[in-house]
């Protein structure tokens, strides 16, 4: 709003609210990361305001900041039953942008899905080519008398290794990232980063490395060691 009306801290304002109409100095520019809202937002003192509106000790409107945000439609709901007073959740009051950042946290979830998806097929892929080429040095081991459970650990092994290893960079990665983001970034709000969901997250790629190499792992145990050791 401040660049649309060209104004800097300092500068003097006309503010009509049709009852009346005051000057005030900007006493300083705010930006609450929601381009709607910073068009048309301005704050000045409530003795202001009520002067302003011919409201004198009265508002038009008063904000709660509630413990727990996703309890505000209860919360409201006890406010209109004990005072009588329309009360609304800021869930009701911006349905729309609760709907479009449930829709984004759809796609978000979709697309992470995927991704697991694609690096499942692709420690597979690797793991299975990894059997091609190694398969007279199994015939070898199977030869030497290692068994086949031994072969499928090996290669279970190796997709849990693929899985922990990509997962612990891109965690090493992700945190840098959000870390220059929370340093250098905006400063309206951090990005927290849980050492939960860190976890949780490699966890998941291992399991997902051991699970994806589960095809490769059994086709390299079967191999017969004779045909093996023949293979050019």
């Amino acid at each position: 709003l401040a660049d649309d009306l060209g104004l800097r801290v300092g500068d003097k304002l006309r503010f009509d609210a049709g009852s009346g109409d005051t000057v005030l100095n900007v006493a300083g520019i705010f930006e609450l990361g929601v381009r709607e809202l910073d068009e048309r937002y301005a704050f000045l003192g409530l003795k202001q305001a009520q002067s302003l509106l011919g409201l004198p000790g009265g508002v038009t409107v008063i904000d709660l900041k509630v413990r727990d945000i996703f309890a505000a439609d209860a919360t409201a709901a006890r406010i209109s039953r004990l005072t009588g007073l329309k009360a609304e959740s800021w869930m009701e009051t911006n349905a729309e942008l609760l709907n479009a950042l449930t829709a984004q946290s759809l796609s978000t979830n979709m697309i992470s899905f995927f991704v697991a998806i694609s690096v499942a097929f692709g420690i597979a892929s690797v793991l299975s080519v990894s059997v091609v080429q190694h398969t007279r040095d199994i015939g070898i081991l199977r030869a030497m008398g290692t068994t086949q459970p031994k072969v499928l650990r090996i290669f279970l092994l190796q997709g849990g290794v693929f899985g922990l290893a990509g997962s612990a960079a891109g965690s090493i990665l992700g945190y840098a990232l959000v870390w220059a983001f929370n340093s250098f970034g905006p400063g309206l709000f951090g990005v927290p980063v849980s050492a939960r969901l860190v976890g949780s997250a490699v966890v998941l790629a291992t399991v997902t490395g051991i699970l994806s190499a589960a095809v490769p792992a059994r086709r390299a145990a079967r191999l017969d060691p004779v045909a093996a050791i023949r293979h050019v």
